[in-house]
């Protein structure tokens, strides 16, 4: 889960979650406010996102809630077709 509190959720920021999900072969639900809070109007857009970096579902610029079916063994299939999280090397962090 992502939780955002952004005003203006930029094709960038959209493109960021989809790449995290490919990358860690994970499904990724990121959660953004809507609505005006002060001068800030919040931009929603709140999505559903499977590991192969799919938009399962998406919502708008309004307040709403959507509902999404993740395939769980999609996460087992990417990682035994792209082994990144064995890639790593965590010694070399430090």
């Amino acid at each position: 889960m992502v939780p955002n509190t952004d005003a203006e959720p930029s094709k960038p920021f959209l493109w960021k979650i989809r790449v995290q999900a490919m990358q860690n072969q994970v499904a990724i639900v990121m959660c953004n406010r809507v609505g005006k809070e002060g001068d800030v109007t919040f931009a929603g857009q709140s999505m559903v996102v499977a590991p192969y970096g799919n938009v399962v579902s998406k919502a708008d610029d309004q307040e709403q809630l959507i509902i999404a079916d993740i395939d769980l063994t999609q996460t087992a299939a990417a990682r035994k077709q792209r082994p990144f999280l064995e890639l790593r090397r965590p010694e070399w962090y430090d």
